[in-house]
């Protein structure tokens, strides 16, 4: 479940404990950072079928709001929930076949009246790490559907890590993490590595 779907669709109201009793076996992830759908998922699919229309292409009318999408400061959401779906399916089918036994993840924090609580970056403690929220440039927050980030000045970026470089090496150890405890599937581990070293450079 993303952060989008626990903290504003309502899902903090339908927790329950992971079980592994037989005919009432279950796991819930709550992926820290994540909203319910992040631009991640188009860029993906469009590079994937080039020529995909969109509902856009097709003549949908588009969503006028007096409210613009997003601050000056804030930049579309770009979690890759697919990344971590792709992991929770395999788990699951592992789960069906007898091969492997999913892994229980932690929830995310909250505060006496039901908040997200945030660590010193503004983004959750507790649910399921990345390296989105665990070596940020940024702070991931949800809203609505898309969500949105808050990108870090160069400034804290060098005071966090020295440098880009160092950025990166934590970001591979951090992923590497992900594959061993199996959140994600090795063969995506490369996407978030590829990210960290695009970012922009300082």
């Amino acid at each position: 479940m993303s952060m989008g779907d626990y903290a504003s669709f309502g899902g903090l109201n339908n927790r329950r404990e992971d079980s592994d009793a037989p005919g009432s076996k279950y796991r819930m992830y709550e992926l820290a950072g994540a909203p319910h759908t992040t631009v991640w998922q188009r860029r993906r699919r469009m590079a994937k079928f080039p020529g995909l229309l969109t509902t856009r292409d097709m003549g949908a009318p588009r969503q006028v709001t007096d409210r613009p999408r997003f601050a000056e400061n804030e930049k579309p959401n770009d979690f890759p929930l697919g990344i971590f779906f792709a992991g929770a399916f395999q788990n699951m089918f592992d789960w069906v076949r007898g091969i492997n036994v999913p892994p229980k993840g932690d929830r995310i924090a909250t505060n006496a009246d039901s908040s997200t609580k945030v660590d010193e970056h503004g983004n959750p403690v507790g649910g399921i790490r990345s390296p989105y929220v665990d070596v940020p440039i940024a702070t991931y927050n949800s809203r609505e559907l898309m969500g949105y980030k808050i990108p870090f000045t160069v400034g804290k970026k060098k005071k966090l890590y020295g440098s880009h470089a160092r950025y990166v090496d934590k970001v591979v150890q951090a992923t590497e993490t992900l594959v061993k405890e199996r959140w994600i599937p090795s063969s995506e581990a490369s996407e978030i590595i590829d990210t960290a070293k695009a970012s922009e450079p300082f």
